[in-house]
């Protein structure tokens, strides 16, 4: 998997039956540490949280 800064290792682990996070370590080079989470929660929405250093940002989907 890459990302901006080139290809990195990818940490992915189930954090509950629902939940999957993932901690991202470039493989050489500088820059920002990610991370991911997916959750699906009771009500079958979807919530995907992406990192970057002190950034986050949340995208919640839901189905129609």
């Amino acid at each position: 998997m890459s990302h901006g800064g080139g290809p990195c290792t990818s940490f992915p682990r189930w954090e509950s039956d629902s939940k999957i996070s993932c901690e991202q370590t470039l493989q050489k080079g500088e820059g920002p540490k990610t991370c991911w989470t997916r959750e699906i929660t009771n009500d079958g929405k979807l919530i995907l949280t992406m990192g970057a250093d002190d950034v986050i940002c949340t995208r919640v989907y839901e189905r129609q």
